[in-house]
């Protein structure tokens, strides 16, 4: 988990210094840190396969050092992307779930319509929010892929009417988005299965 925690806090600090954002107390980051390692802790605890509790671990941590980098920058650094992308072709190839098809189409299924959505209106969605959608794929699988994106699209739409409400932003004006994917990406991957068994349980 070190050699996960190290680099993500080198690109933390390297987007701030290249977006000027005024980097947040040390203790802000230990806290983070902390989290991360209780994190993999407790998976490490409810996991059937110690490899499985490093690479939850490790797309969990790497989306809450990326909600907060969004946050804050409004980027979602390649770099982060990437790391998404190749934990979750680790997750496929060495402790495979579902058909490779699934992650494929995971890829592609929320990827693709954000892209032709962006370039149909302008602005629509950053890129860096379509490649996390891109990168998620293989880990999460189409269903929880879709899930995480209406999550995302659910908790993001709360969070719009509030700042329309409150005053704080007009109509046109843009937020991060980036955060509530990686909310959404985490609900998924912890609580996915349940919630679609339990969405399915209703009919």
């Amino acid at each position: 988990m070190l050699l996960l925690t190290i680099p993500m806090h080198w690109i933390r600090h390297r987007t701030f210094q290249k977006e000027g954002v005024e980097p947040n107390a040390r203790g802000f980051c230990v806290f983070i840190a902390i989290l991360f390692w209780v994190l993999w802790l407790i998976l490490t605890a409810v996991s059937e396969h110690p490899l499985q509790a490093i690479l939850n671990a490790a797309f969990l941590g790497t989306l809450l050092w990326m909600a907060e980098i969004d946050a804050r920058c409004q980027i979602l650094p390649d770099t982060c992307n990437l790391m998404i992308f190749v934990i979750s072709i680790a997750r496929q190839l060495l402790l495979p779930q579902g058909s490779i098809w699934s992650g494929l189409l995971g890829c592609v299924i929320v990827s693709v319509p954000m892209l032709l959505l962006s370039i149909l209106v302008n602005g629509a969605f950053g890129g860096g929010d379509i490649k996390l959608t891109f990168a998620w794929g293989f880990f999460l699988g189409w269903k929880l892929s879709l899930l995480a994106f209406f999550l995302a699209v659910l908790v993001g739409g709360v969070y719009a009417v509030y700042l329309l409400a409150a005053g704080k932003k007009e109509r046109k004006e843009h937020f991060a988005f980036g955060p509530f994917l990686c909310i959404g990406a985490m609900a998924a991957t912890l609580w996915g299965e349940s919630l679609i068994r339990w969405y399915l349980g209703l009919f």
